[in-house]
């Protein structure tokens, strides 16, 4: 499975990234890139102007990569129908140029609250909202031993049903191959495994959805308005929903690369339910 390049778990580094920032100032090639992207892409849908476009996540800290992703908040006062449909035509996909930092780009009607819970800067105004404070190594270190041992019972649980879903997946392949050479006799028979396999199928892909469901459910738990974090006895140091358990461990199963094999199975549902309804 893909990892991720970049996580609330990476080790913590003593100065910000100088691929986008020059003693507290973003560069200014950046800023340029980033602003002349959203203008572009915002004039092809409202003439009205960026109310505020904020950095946030781990390129605006001390905890980041040389791939780490550059998370850009675009804010802007239009219809919550105008932004559902802008949000599925992000300018995503490309890097700053001559780094290896992917832009992600999203908007919003309004700033949120979550996005104070760390590091936040303004780049329209040039200033920080919110300056990111700089952890030890050490509580780092400790909330990644705590978070591989508790995200076990997680990927445990994911694994079995991914390996059940291709088990059952390769049983109809080998069925269906029997289907094409079968005797008249055995034909019903044959037909009949396939069915039960198909239904198992399904099962599968549904079990998979809850796990995401669960996980995201988890995470958004933490970033709800009233911030309710797993209560447990652990040494995670907390300070923020960022830093939450909850988000540790959903961070940390998605830099595994869980999530992106689970929403292919998921998204292989219709074809599994099209064939069961056919038997």
């Amino acid at each position: 499975m893909k990892k991720l390049n970049e996580s609330i778990l990476d080790s913590v580094k003593q100065e910000l990234s100088k691929d986008l920032w020059d003693n507290w100032k973003i560069k200014k090639s950046a800023k340029t890139f980033i602003i002349k992207k959203i203008e572009t892409w915002i004039s092809q849908y409202t003439k009205e102007k960026i109310d505020s476009v904020f950095i946030i996540g781990s390129m605006a800290g001390y905890q980041y990569n040389k791939e780490a992703d550059i998370d850009v908040n675009i804010v802007i006062k239009i219809s919550q129908e105008k932004l559902e449909k802008m949000r599925k035509f992000l300018p995503n996909g490309q890097n700053l140029p001559g780094t290896k930092h992917p832009v992600n780009y999203f908007i919003e009607g309004f700033k949120k609250k979550e996005w104070d819970d760390g590091p936040l800067f303004n780049v329209i105004k040039e200033k920080w909202i919110n300056k990111p404070e700089k952890e030890e190594m050490k509580p780092a270190i400790t909330n990644f031993k705590a978070v591989t041992e508790i995200s076990r019972f997680f990927i445990s649980g994911i694994n079995a049903s991914i390996t059940e879903y291709e088990a059952d997946v390769h049983a109809y392949e080998t069925y269906s191959d029997y289907l094409k050479h079968a005797k008249k006799e055995d034909k019903d028979e044959i037909n009949q495994m396939i069915t039960l396999k198909l239904q198992e199928i399904v099962a599968d892909i549904d079990s998979i959805f809850i796990a995401k469901h669960m996980l995201k459910a988890l995470r958004a738990e933490a970033f709800s308005s009233e911030g309710k974090n797993l209560d447990i006895s652990t040494e995670i140091k907390i300070k923020s929903s960022n830093t939450s358990i909850n988000n540790l461990i959903y961070k940390y199963i998605e830099r595994l690369g869980y999530f992106e094999k689970m929403i292919e199975i998921i998204n292989n549902r219709k074809k599994w339910v099209s064939l069961l309804a056919k038997q």
